[in-house]
């Protein structure tokens, strides 16, 4: 985990090309390491001072890729601000919900203390039961259990969202509004798919993210029944088909970087062939890679 230190997700200051899918699935590259960032929203459970949302996110250059997990390779079920620590030599990692991963180092002298690296304005504390991570700007509260998952995130009010874990994976989500049926999402996970289930007096709702034979991410079918397909390699999507036929497709080099992203729209009474390229991205003195994302619209 420590070899993609910094790497992952939103890195703060990084600039980041944003390509939209659908309004369920957005992704978005980091020019500075080539990082492809793909988020696929599922449900929300309704809050005081923001609704949950829970869903998939994965990094292209990620290294966390195994066929037995409950997660698809390259991704973390996310909910919310909720996060993740692990103790490495020297401190304390936490990753946070998009992949970004930080290491907090100990105050000298103190047991419990611990000084946040720079660009990260939160305050670590280790407490009797877990550890304590407060975000500076929303005066966000997270807290970890023992084993470093995420067991509440409260706002700056001390309206609590709470997460319940089954075998070390995410099971439920209780949110800070609404009854409570309302505001409580379910997991199950198997070894085909993560689904997520929400009911209420008039509804039930549920979202799945298909898994295949190799566990990538295969399929996601939102509560309307409308399904996107992924084509997925060693956790690396590939290209991303939507319920409307639009295609996008995504290349990589030998280390997992985004060289090009292409756009097509096959749906019936497409207006014909835009320019292309549409926008590449800056130069930098010694150029690595680039991307390049084309748009074909078919008749």
């Amino acid at each position: 985990m420590q070899a993609t230190l910094g790497k992952l997700g939103a890195r703060p200051g990084a600039t980041r090309l944003p390509v939209a899918v659908t309004d369920q699935v957005n992704a978005s590259v980091d020019v500075g390491t080539g990082n492809l960032m793909l988020q696929v929203a599922g449900l929300s459970v309704p809050g005081v001072a923001g609704d949950t949302l829970i869903g998939l996110t994965g990094n292209s250059l990620s290294k966390e890729q195994s066929e037995t997990t409950a997660e698809p390779q390259r991704f973390e079920l996310t909910a919310g601000a909720a996060g993740k620590l692990f103790s490495v030599s020297g401190g304390m990692l936490y990753e946070g919900p998009d992949g970004y991963s930080a290491k907090f180092t100990p105050v000298s002298g103190s047991t419990t203390a611990f000084t946040a690296p720079a660009g990260v304005k939160a305050d670590l504390v280790k407490t009797s039961t877990g550890y304590t991570l407060t975000w500076r700007s929303s005066a966000t509260v997270v807290e970890f259990n023992a084993d470093g998952k995420t067991t509440s995130v409260a706002d700056r009010n001390g309206n609590k969202t709470t997460y319940t874990y089954s075998g070390g994976v995410l099971s439920k989500v209780v949110g800070t509004r609404g009854a409570a049926e309302a505001k409580t999402a379910t997991i199950n996970t198997s070894s085909t798919a993560i689904t997520v289930a929400q009911s209420t007096s008039a509804d039930y709702r549920v979202v799945k993210f298909v898994k295949d034979a190799y566990n990538n991410l295969d399929a996601y079918v939102d509560a309307t029944g409308a399904r996107t397909e992924f084509d997925t390699w060693e956790g690396k999507v590939t290209k991303i088909t939507t319920p409307t036929g639009a295609v996008t497709e995504i290349a990589y080099d030998a280390t997992d970087r985004v060289t090009k992203i292409t756009r097509h729209n096959t749906t019936t009474g497409s207006l014909g062939t835009s320019p292309s390229p549409a926008w590449r991205t800056p130069r930098p003195p010694r150029p690595w890679w680039r991307i390049r994302i084309r748009t074909r619209l078919l008749r």
